[in-house]
């Protein structure tokens, strides 16, 4: 290839050319400065990227710009690049150790990145020379409470608290500082470390509600009632409408058996929040007051508290119970009725309702009704046999009618024949008295004959009822002609009861007349009876004594009986008056008996005795009884 030669013209050509290019490279290329003001800009506008991107090229122009390296490492922070801000913000504290804000980012990308220690140190440092740095003292509080160096924490801010009293941001991180060493004590049961840090917080803020929930229930579940009370209470002072606060102090009071301080709280909570669960509690507690009453057998206010609480819990079931329970003990027979069925509307196989409202109406004389109410209970069980066994007892007293018979057999030790009498009989029942008629037949081996008897019970109140006999032989040589009597009863107090009366019989031209007092005691499963007569026959007087003691095996229905006599009774029919001379003699007996019910339809008794009897010219004989009674209602 051949060259040519250049020309001037064309160097002057080249060197314009050179000249504009070196010129337009010139005007591209920025300096560090202005990149770092375009970052700034872009950092603002929140065009982290970008900003990221113009630090990196003025960093090459200038690596040792620490402005950039901070805010290299503030953008790297902000975007969670931990790594990178750590070396950038390592190097502008290097270069600028005592630039505020490069420390604060640092001390942030340490709390952020978990490394306390070294963000605590940070703030140490930071405080040496702004010991007033309010910022600075909220970071070092909450970077030892990370670390668990709670009392540290809880020093400064009650310092700084005591400095700044209306600053709301030191009380705030107090009292959660507080709370939170309140709930670690409580964890480690620590009550009482617990109950000074909340007592804390209310001198410093006593309306603070979230310390009196916490203070009355650390209490309750210390078992410290009165210390409950006493923070409900105070809480209620400040907050007197709070529906918590109110609960919780009606409940507390209530639970001490403070029932009337009680239902105050819980009838402002009734009032001012009229659901049926803020109801349900005022109610409750007029039902835990009644109870209490009702442990002290006080059962008039146990009713009117109890009616207090009808209005507001009409469907509580046990109200209800407890209601017809008061008005039975006070004898208000009709208004147990009346709560039972109201009982039975919410539950209709209530057994305790049922049988309670037999027993009224047996009270009331009502026995139909009674025994319908008590054979509905029975088939609310299984396990039915009492209420059975009550359904039946019941139906006995709807029986108007009875029969029986009866057979009394003697054997004597010496020559006599054996001597039995039987007899039938019929009782009729009424309101208020029995009646009974009875026919007997005798055979004394020598002789026979009847004898026509009738006898009479009737109640004149709860205390007194009397018994009258009357009876009438043509047969003389077998029974008495007359046999008369009459005795007055009177209950007691705790069981006992006494009797009065006279006994009359005529016999072959004989008078014995008798005077009677006996004295009887029921005690638990027992029954006692001695009884006295004073006898005049044949122009003297003699005595006879008797003694009845029964042991009951179920609800005074079958029991063993023992029989034990001195003397000849005037009611004691195995003896003929008039025919047996026996007046003055002295006759020692003693028997024992047992009864048994069935179903009360059918009572069977059986009795045997022995006697033995002196007899003129110091003679004696025994004597060997033998009873049967078998008695059918109808």
């Amino acid at each position: 290839m051949e060259f040519k030669s250049i020309t001037p013209a064309r160097y002057f050509l080249v060197a314009c050319m050179l000249l504009v290019l070196f010129t337009a490279n010139a005007q591209v290329e920025k300096s560090s400065d202005e990149l770092l003001t375009e970052a700034l800009a872009l950092t603002k506008d929140g065009q982290y990227e970008k900003a990221i991107a113009k630090c990196e090229e003025a960093l090459f122009i200038t690596p040792d710009y620490p402005d950039i390296h901070q805010l290299l490492g503030k953008l790297f922070l902000i975007q969670q690049n931990y790594n990178g801000a750590k070396v950038h913000l390592a190097i502008a504290h290097t270069m600028m150790p005592d630039n505020r804000n490069v420390r604060n980012d640092l001390i942030s990308l340490n709390i952020l990145t978990g490394n306390y220690a070294k963000a605590e140190q940070l703030i140490n440092e930071a405080l040496q020379a702004q010991p007033d740095d309010q910022n600075l003292l909220l970071k070092k509080i909450d970077v030892l409470k990370n670390q668990q160096k709670t009392n540290e924490a809880l020093a400064i801010l009650r310092e700084q608290h005591e400095k700044h009293p209306k600053d709301e941001k030191y009380l705030y991180s107090l009292t959660e500082l507080r709370f939170q060493l309140a709930g670690e004590a409580i964890q480690n049961k620590l009550p009482e470390q617990a109950t000074k840090l909340l007592n804390e917080i209310l001198a410093d803020n006593p309306s603070n509600r979230n310390a009196y929930i916490q203070l009355f229930n650390l209490a309750y579940a210390n078992h410290q009632l009165d210390e409950a009370i006493q923070y409900s209470s105070a809480a209620l002072q400040q907050a007197p409408d709070d529906s918590l606060f109110l609960i919780k102090n009606a409940s507390f009071l209530a639970e001490a058996g403070q029932y009337e301080k009680a239902l105050a709280p819980a009838y402002h909570l009734m009032t001012s929040y009229p659901s049926a669960k803020d109801s349900a509690l005022y109610a409750d507690i007029l039902i835990r007051q009644a109870s209490a009453y009702r442990k002290q057998q006080n059962w008039e206010a146990t009713r009117s508290t109890l009616e207090k609480a009808a209005p507001i819990a009409s469907t509580n079931l046990n109200l209800m119970k407890d209601l017809a329970t008061a008005n039975f003990e006070l004898k208000h027979y009709q208004q147990t009725i009346d709560y039972a069925n109201r009982g039975l509307k919410i539950s209709p196989a209530h057994s305790y309702l049922l049988i309670k409202k037999a027993a009224a109406y047996e009270e009331l004389s009502q026995y139909e009704k009674a025994y319908q109410a008590a054979y509905a209970a029975a088939q609310t069980t299984t396990d039915n046999r009492h209420y059975l066994t009550y359904a039946d007892y019941l139906k006995s007293k709807t029986y108007k009618n009875q029969i029986g018979i009866i057979h009394l057999h003697s054997i004597y030790s010496d020559d006599r024949d054996p001597s039995w009498i039987s007899s039938l009989q019929y009782m009729r029942r009424f309101k208020k008295a029995s009646w009974i008629a009875r026919a007997n037949y005798r055979d004394r081996g020598t002789a026979t004959g009847y004898q026509l008897e009738s006898e009479l019970y009737y109640q004149h109140n709860q205390r007194y009822y009397s018994y009258a006999l009357a009876g009438w032989s043509s047969d003389e040589l077998v029974f008495p002609k007359v046999r008369a009597g009459y005795s007055l009863f009177r209950s007691f107090n705790k069981g006992w009861e006494g009797e009065l009366g006279s006994r009359y019989v005529y016999s072959l031209g004989y008078h014995t007349v008798s005077a009677l007092a006996s004295v009887g005691k029921y005690w638990g499963n027992n029954w006692t009876n001695i009884r006295v007569y004073a006898i005049h026959d044949d122009n003297r007087w003699d005595q006879a004594y008797s003694l009845n003691h029964r042991f009951y095996l179920n609800d005074k229905l079958d029991y063993i009986a023992i029989i034990g006599a001195l003397g000849t009774s005037p009611d004691d029919r195995s003896r003929q008056f008039g025919t047996e001379r026996v007046s003055g003699f002295l006759m020692k007996s003693a028997g024992l008996g047992y009864q048994k019910n069935i179903n009360y339809r059918w009572t069977i008794n059986l009795v045997a005795s022995y006697a033995n009897q002196r007899i003129p010219d110091n003679k004696s004989y025994n004597q060997y009884d033998f009873y049967l009674t078998l008695l059918r209602n109808f």
